[in-house]
């Protein structure tokens, strides 16, 4: 078993430079290049999702990638934002949560309020916040999945 991609920072330009060879050839698309800020931005970043986050970046901003352009900071915010949200204390919050097809929509919800709560140490005002509900209504759905237990 690897460590975590924001364990092994030192990997990721060899990362990109191959996921970007590879989605070329894949996509027929000419030799692009990734700016070194980019490259600094995906280093600073901490890849909750690991090495399959990090494919999927690289695979999207060459996906969108429009003509046969490089890819610089620019194109690189816009991917980022997708996962992303500000949290009440000005810090941006990268979080991806994969669910499997077939679960039901209470288990969804019950995960994604478990996630929020963690990616803010359990503020549950913060929390309630992100996830637009009144602290009573967060109260509530966790009295609720605590009681199904």
């Amino acid at each position: 078993m690897y460590p975590p991609l924001r364990q092994r920072k030192e990997d990721i330009p060899l990362l990109v430079n191959y996921y970007k060879d590879h989605f070329l050839q894949l996509y027929g698309k000419e030799t692009i290049q990734i700016s070194d800020e980019c490259i600094e931005t995906l280093i600073d970043h901490d890849w909750p999702g690991n090495v399959r986050e990090l494919k999927n970046v690289i695979e999207r901003s060459l996906v969108l990638l429009s003509g046969n352009g490089d890819i610089d900071l620019e194109q690189l915010k816009v991917i980022q934002k997708k996962n992303a949200y500000m949290s009440s204390q000005g810090t941006v919050v990268n979080t991806i949560i994969e669910i499997l097809i077939g679960t039901s929509l209470e288990k969804i919800e019950e995960q994604v309020i478990g996630q929020t709560l963690n990616s803010v140490d359990n503020n549950k005002t913060e929390a309630a916040k992100i996830l637009g509900f009144t602290r009573k209504t967060l109260h509530n759905k966790l009295d609720k999945y605590r009681n199904e237990e």
